[in-house]
């Protein structure tokens, strides 16, 4: 069984692939793709543990709550079902955390052929949403699960 894994891929990889295919080698993107995934975790290729641990403790530094979202949150997964984790930061740019945990996950992702989501927001901007009654943060309190922290105030 197979599934769709959205991805960006630069402009020359993207090149890469299309000459591939133009060659007449692969006969679309998705099986370049594909090979390509089976060929770096057959090889090995994964980062080695120990920059993948100085990734994970970067980001632990930072970490003030994680919680699942969505269908998985609420027990109505399905098998097209993606993993939405809503993680809650005091240090560093979101969209820099966000980056390394797909950086840190990616080989989970490929190999379970499960799709995992993050929205990786500011403990500042969190507490202002809690504080403005955002119906987002409403939802989140409601349906969410959390998997470690707090999400709310500390009192």
């Amino acid at each position: 069984m197979s599934r769709v894994v959205p991805a960006r891929l630069p402009a020359e990889l993207v090149r890469g692939v299309n000459a591939l295919v133009k060659s007449g080698r692969y006969a679309n993107r998705s099986e370049v793709i594909k090979e390509a995934t089976r060929l770096l975790l057959s090889s090995g290729g994964l980062p080695p543990p120990s920059s993948m641990a100085r990734v994970a403790a970067r980001l632990v530094s930072a970490l003030v709550a994680w919680n699942s979202l969505g269908s998985v949150a609420r027990g109505e997964a399905g098998s097209q079902s993606d993993v939405d984790i809503l993680v809650i930061v005091d240090k560093g740019e979101p969209w820099r955390i966000r980056r390394s945990l797909y950086e840190l996950i990616y080989p989970v992702i490929a190999v379970l052929g499960v799709d995992i989501s993050f929205m990786v927001v500011r403990r500042e901007d969190w507490l202002d949403m809690l504080g403005n009654g955002d119906p987002f943060v409403a939802l989140v309190l409601k349906e969410g699960r959390p998997l470690w922290g707090q999400l709310r105030h500390p009192a």
